[in-house]
């Protein structure tokens, strides 16, 4: 399968490190991963089989042009999936994709709605939802949230979390087993 994945950036942060993660995996399985953005970073892989990275030109993200340059990129990359990482992106390449019927997801990587994001900018999301596409969360909260303004089948819930692999067999002792709690340091 050819996936698309848009992200404005590639600088270092979390969705971005969850989207190399994500494409790393997904190429072990046999797809083919393209991940279109407009800043580089130093996430950008030169070495990956199946992986793909396409920097798409652009002077300003508020002119239309860009999202004329988005369109054609979809176009011209012919995905069978197009999947958005952070609001801009999820607004206009969840736009583009209706435009040119591409099948389309936004990862959501939050409770809601980012905390950065505007009225504005929420209601284009909420109107790119309503018309085309799913959203993927990784949280319980960002599930209950998007749960209560979309149809279920929209919604899709992969949690993003460590699973209990303890061997309930192992002597409960205080050297059996160690424990890793990977979180954040914010309030959210």
């Amino acid at each position: 399968m050819k996936i698309l994945f848009l992200i404005p950036s590639l600088k270092i942060g979390g969705t971005e490190k969850q989207l190399i993660c994500l494409s790393k995996e997904l190429s072990k399985l046999g797809h083919k991963i393209i991940i279109g953005y407009f800043e580089s970073g130093p996430l950008i892989l030169n070495n990956e089989k199946n992986i793909r990275f396409k920097k798409i030109d652009i002077n300003s993200r508020k002119s239309i042009i860009t999202f004329i340059k988005l369109i054609y990129f979809i176009y011209k990359e012919k995905p069978e999936i197009v999947q958005t990482f952070l609001s801009y992106m999820d607004i206009f390449g969840g736009l583009a994709s209706f435009i040119l019927r591409k099948n389309f997801f936004i990862s959501e990587r939050s409770n809601g709605l980012n905390i950065y994001d505007n009225k504005f900018i929420v209601f284009l999301k909420y109107f790119v939802l309503r018309f085309s596409g799913n959203i993927i969360c990784n949280s319980i909260g960002g599930k209950n949230f998007w749960l209560k303004k979309y149809n279920h089948k929209k919604v899709i819930y992969i949690p993003n979390m460590v699973e209990n692999t303890f061997d309930h067999e192992i002597k409960k002792n205080k050297n059996s087993y160690k424990i890793l709690l990977i979180s954040r340091f914010i309030e959210s």
